[in-house]
């Protein structure tokens, strides 16, 4: 008789997601840090170059290699890549290291017109990641140059773990739109189009900054036309 009373809501885990970004990102202007990770040294790009070079001398090999890699997997050793193995470690120490570091500042203003929430970066003239990024209210979408997209996953690091060398958490949202549903039925020798959108929005524990990094890949028949991404720390 009361089973529809006692039961308790469950609030959606894309609705929660949204909640915490719409929550976070109130209107006003930022200070905003700009950061990237630290330059390599001209030791490393030799490195580096020595890798390229070989892999577009493998690229049946590198495609099979790539296929089976998790996100964010480096390569495994293997003559193939060009390097010494002292030459492979010093590698992966350098990338194992990095934090990021502040490149740049400017000011971003957050504006809530009507059901739309969009960005502007006050200090920059030319076009940026974040002219492309709004937040449709009434719909409770987030868009990046019009494409949907979608809650991908929770990121949670302490201040141990973390790039910005302090604890946070917050999450990823992706729009992909690629010609096969699996990587491995892609074929490279036909020339394809490909799209991939980004957007994580964060918050620092210790500070409450707000996190917003946009990444934006574009392949057109087969080449790459957009490759960039935008990384800020916003605070009042």
């Amino acid at each position: 008789m009361y089973e529809g009373i006692c039961q308790s809501k469950t609030i959606p885990i894309e609705e929660k997601v949204y909640s915490f970004a719409v929550d976070l990102l109130k209107e006003g202007t930022y200070q905003a840090d700009i950061l990237d990770t630290p330059p390599i040294t001209p030791e490393q790009q030799i490195i580096l170059q020595k890798m390229q070079e070989s892999l577009a001398n493998n690229p049946e090999w590198a495609k099979e290699m790539i296929l089976h890699l998790e996100p964010g997997e480096p390569f495994p050793y293997h003559e193939n890549l060009g390097i010494d193995e002292d030459e492979y470690r010093s590698i992966l120490t350098a990338l194992d290291s990095e934090r990021l570091i502040k490149v740049d500042s400017t000011s971003v203003r957050i504006i809530h017109d009507d059901h739309i929430i969009t960005f502007s970066e006050s200090e920059n003239d030319e076009q940026s990641l974040l002219d492309y990024l709004y937040i449709d209210t009434i719909h409770r979408q987030i868009y990046i140059d019009d494409a949907p997209l979608a809650f991908r996953t929770h990121l949670l690091a302490d201040k141990a773990n973390s790039t910005f060398s302090n604890a946070w958490h917050g999450y990823t949202w992706e729009y992909k739109d690629v010609p096969v549903e699996k990587l491995e039925d892609l074929d490279f020798s036909e020339p394809f189009d490909a799209t991939l959108f980004r957007c994580t929005i964060g918050k620092m524990e210790e500070t409450d900054d707000i996190i917003l990094y946009i990444t934006a890949k574009v392949i057109e028949q087969g080449q790459p036309a957009v490759d960039t991404k935008l990384m800020l720390v916003l605070r009042k």
